[in-house]
This record gives C-alpha cells, structure tokens and sequence, in this order.
C-alpha cells in the first residue's frame, strides 16, 4: 500500500470516529521522514493539512468534531 493510500485510510478512519485522533498524530510521527523523501505532491498537501489541522485542535482554536468535518471533507473532494 502506497503511503498516500495509508494516510488516505488513516484519514477516514479518524474522520469517521472509528480511531482516536491520537492515530493519526502517531501516523504522521511515524512517516515524517518518508513523507519528506517523496516527491508526491498529494501526499504532502493531506499531511500537511493533518497537522495543521491537529496544531489547531491543541491550540484550541478547533474541537475534535471539527476537525474530523475537515478531514472527511477534504477525502470526499479526492
């Protein structure tokens, strides 16, 4: 599985609610450096948004709800 395809699923598990937002976050530590190896312009657009997306949550500036909206979103336009 492609690692786009990875965080894709990992994106719509926690979208959904069937994971815990902190799967993510451990995806995204977990690929940091595999993500940064590829030249895959969609896969570097998503994590981004992940992580800005959880930068915000531990500001506060989202909840959870928010959040998950965002990432279900953004799955449906792909």
């Amino acid at each position: 599985m492609s690692l786009l395809r990875e965080l894709q699923c990992t994106v719509a598990d926690v979208a959904a609610g069937s994971q815990p937002m902190t799967n993510l976050r451990s995806w995204l530590e977990d690929h940091v450096d595999d993500v940064l190896a590829t030249d895959d312009a969609s896969l570097s657009e998503l994590e981004g948004l992940a992580w800005t997306l959880l930068g915000e949550l531990d500001r506060g500036d989202r909840d959870e709800a928010s959040v998950r909206a965002e990432l279900g979103g953004v799955l449906s336009l792909r």
